[in-house]
């Protein structure tokens, strides 16, 4: 399964091709290799193993109709041309997002693959570092988009690389970590991009909460991390108070005004539109669109997408389709951060939990990378072996030194 943590590690490289070609010319099978190698791939674990993580009658009942309603949006969507092949093995926003999640339900990575994909990811981290300070001389507006791309390419993993950073105990990491952080904060108020400020918000929370709450962390280390971090943060805070209002992400609104100016209409337009109880039951597939008036599909009046992660999964498969999700979403939550004996598994339940927060603001099912770990993380969190394991026993068997 090497093949499989590589090509998990390529699907930015997907992502950013898949952008170039929006933009310039050149030849578009580039972009149809990562995302079939990793459908093949995904297929095969997929018919050689079963999801054994499933420790309840419950949790294989909700499996099996998960199993079913997906496969009946596949049926669905349908359409016999070429464009639908196209679209289905490298449409970002189409098919992959939601046939990938049931492939990922039946593998649960082993040790030394995770290890394997920490490895990768701390050798990418000073290449990311640089490419932030790269993308901070050249802000521009017209390129946020491209910046973002660039960005995944190389610190794709910074989430779950931030949430586990402890178990490294490197000051050299920690400090590449924090200048991951600030920089990309600084960015992502620069362009005022309110997701992923929220985001990052929220996974410094959690890593705050992972660090109470664990065993391996004394009591005045604590007190000594937070009396750095408070002598350090408020005056900052206080000098330079009236520079932050002029990020655009401030600009914007962080309030319920803000929030509406920008999601507003759309929303209104999405609840006006979708109103038939067939609609909120099970959605209107993966081809169904909704009356949108602004935005990328204006032009024809209707959309596919919703800039509400909840409302899109409401579209595509409606409440049927969420609920079976916040299922696994939310249990994966419970075991991975309350049933644990480890701050690892927590780290993966915090994905889960930040994603659902976030999905609020926008955070919809794509194919990228981030969002085929969500689905990852689930297994991990379920695994009564994971969530068996000490603080040491990972630092042993998981983490790269």
């Amino acid at each position: 399964m090497k093949k499989f943590i590589y090509l998990l590690c390529l699907i930015p490289f997907f992502g950013f091709v898949s952008y170039l070609q929006n933009t310039i010319s050149f030849n578009s099978i580039i972009k149809y290799i990562v995302p079939v190698l990793f459908l093949i791939v995904s297929f095969y674990a997929f018919i050689r193993t079963r999801p054994k993580w499933l420790i309840g009658k419950l949790d294989k009942i909700v499996y099996f109709f998960f199993f079913v309603f997906t496969s009946y949006l596949f049926v669905d969507s349908f359409r016999p041309e070429v464009f639908y092949i196209q679209e289905f093995l490298v449409g970002e926003l189409y098919a992959l997002p939601y046939l990938l999640p049931l492939f990922m339900l039946s593998i649960i990575l082993a040790p030394s693959q995770l290890r394997q994909y920490f490895l990768i990811c701390k050798k990418l981290l000073i290449p990311g570092v640089l490419v932030l300070i790269f993308i901070i001389a050249n802000l521009n507006f017209e390129n946020w988009l491209l910046h973002v791309y660039t960005y995944e390419l190389f610190l794709f993993s910074f989430p779950i690389l931030f949430l586990v950073k402890d178990f490294w105990n490197n000051k050299r990491l920690d400090f590449f970590l924090y200048i991951v952080f600030v920089l990309t904060i600084f960015i992502a108020g620069f362009y005022g991009r309110r997701s992923i400020f929220g985001d990052l918000i929220l996974i410094f929370v959690f890593y705050q909460l992972i660090t109470l709450s664990s065993k391996s962390t004394s009591k005045l280390s604590l007190i000594f991390r937070y009396s750095v971090l408070g002598l350090f943060i408020i005056p900052v805070f206080l000098i330079y108070s009236s520079d932050f209002t002029q990020f655009s992400v401030f600009k914007r609104g962080l309030n319920k005004a803000g929030w509406e100016e920008s999601r507003g209409q759309v929303l209104e337009e999405f609840f006006s539109d979708f109103g038939s109880t067939k609609d909120w039951l099970i959605g209107r597939g993966l081809n169904g669109t909704v009356k949108r008036s602004i935005g990328s599909s204006a032009d024809k009046g209707e959309g596919r997408v919703i800039e509400n992660g909840y409302l899109t999964l409401v579209l595509k498969g409606g409440n049927v389709y969420f609920l079976l999700i916040l299922y696994f979403f939310l249990k994966a939550f419970y075991l991975g951060w309350f049933q644990s004996n480890n701050d690892f598994t927590k780290a993966f339940a915090a994905l889960l939990l930040i994603h659902l927060l976030g999905m609020i603001g926008f955070n919809i099912p794509v194919f990228n990378h981030r969002y085929i770990l969500l689905w990852l993380s689930i297994p991990i969190c379920f695994s009564v072996y994971y969530r068996g394991l000490t603080n040491e026993q990972v630092k042993q068997l998981i983490i790269p030194r």
